[in-house]
């Protein structure tokens, strides 16, 4: 009796703070909220809290706590490249291109920074940088098909388009058909043909400052 008597109360206990804990994670924000609160010397809870805000669309609370992150640890290359994305859809290019500059400085094997990098050039017709950015995304990126990032593949075949290499355009159309992926192939092939023009987004490629800029968390 006396150990039903001292279990059951600990058992209610530990019943109510397992709801209070559910409550308080009911979500990805409300989860990283309470950690940061918990570990603010650390600079993971605010970069998930950042990259929780930045998935909802609430900008200006993630890059507070990106920039929250980054002061606690300058070497976190996906939080550069985060920064960026939003700052150049701000259409604060100058701002954007050196986050972008410093994620791979801070990882020089970060794809994704490289990938947006060469996006950046393209756009503003900078076709020998776009090339070779996206050339460092394409050898950056060991599994293009597990990430689904062809972005770079695209957009490199446009700039050798709009540099009068025709030949290596259409080495990679061939490359595309492939792999399947044909969309693209033919968007290339239509550019190629003068069909379309270079800079008409598609579901996989857009200019900087629409939502399909790289932003690999």
């Amino acid at each position: 009796k006396k150990f039903w008597a001292i279990s059951i109360p600990v058992v209610l206990l530990l019943a109510f703070l397992a709801y209070q804990r559910n409550f308080v994670w009911k979500d990805e924000i409300s989860l990283w909220s309470d950690s940061a609160k918990k570990s603010p010397g650390g600079e993971r809870p605010y970069h998930n809290l950042a990259i929780a805000y930045h998935e909802k669309g609430e900008e200006d609370k993630a890059l507070e706590n990106y920039e929250k992150a980054l002061q606690l640890n300058d070497k976190l290359s996906k939080a550069y490249n985060a920064v960026g994305v939003i700052l150049i859809r701000r259409g604060e290019k100058e701002k954007g291109i050196e986050y972008f500059k410093k994620s791979v400085e801070t990882d020089p094997e970060a794809f994704e920074g490289y990938a947006n990098l060469g996006t950046f050039y393209l756009y503003e017709h900078q076709y020998e940088k776009a090339v070779e950015n996206h050339i460092l995304a394409i050898q950056k990126d060991p599994d293009p098909q597990k990430r689904n990032s062809w972005k770079p593949f695209y957009e490199l075949g446009a700039a050798y388009f709009l540099m009068g290499k025709i030949e290596k355009t259409k080495e990679i159309i061939e490359w595309l058909k492939e792999i399947g992926k044909t969309d693209l192939a033919q968007k290339l092939e239509r550019i190629r043909t003068g069909e379309e023009d270079p800079f008409t987004p598609t579901d996989e490629t857009a200019p900087p400052g629409g939502v399909e800029i790289m932003n690999i968390q």
